[in-house]
């Protein structure tokens, strides 16, 4: 159960990055620059909301209950899990609070067209690379997650467990 939920929590937070760079930053894009600089003002402080916390800090918080899980519980699958978890933490978690959060927070005490039409170029730029990081991240930790949940992913985590290799698995 808890394998399946990260599977599907990670996916839904990396449709989310995705959705940004598919769609939100190059819509921002066609806008004059202070105008983008405005409009991604705009959406930062609406994404301060219980829905968006619900999806990003429940994943971080199914990816912090399944690393011991899986390490000390080392059920099949057990190491396809534990990668999914860290890469989630690592590339999700640490990327937006090490990056994609303080530039929010330098871009949001900009003010004046011509600050904000300054600004615009090079925190679309790296804000862009740290979310493509992010989505990355994301889609990689669902993968794996959904790999542990495989009947070869599985299998091959038996073999790890001292006494288990080669024993028959159970339906």
């Amino acid at each position: 159960m808890l394998t399946t939920t990260c599977s599907l929590w990670f996916a839904l937070m990396a449709g989310f990055f995705f959705a940004f760079a598919a769609v939100v930053m190059p819509g921002l894009d066609r806008l004059p620059p202070a105008e983008a600089a405005v409009a991604m003002q705009a959406v930062n402080a609406a994404v301060a909301n219980p829905l968006f916390a619900l999806g990003f800090w429940g994943a971080v918080g199914l990816a912090v209950v399944a690393l011991p899980t899986a390490l000390l519980g080392r059920a099949p699958g057990w190491s396809w899990l534990l990668a999914a978890a860290g890469c989630y933490l690592a590339g999700v978690l640490a990327v937006t609070a090490a990056g994609n959060v303080p530039l929010n927070r330098e871009l949001a005490v900009i003010a004046g067209p011509e600050a904000l039409r300054a600004a615009w170029p090079g925190y679309a730029a790296d804000w862009g690379r740290l979310n493509g990081l992010r989505t990355i991240a994301a889609l990689t930790a669902a993968a794996l997650a959904l790999r542990a949940l495989g009947p070869s992913g599985a299998g091959r985590d038996r073999q790890d467990r001292p006494g288990q290799a080669g024993r028959p698995q159970s339906p």
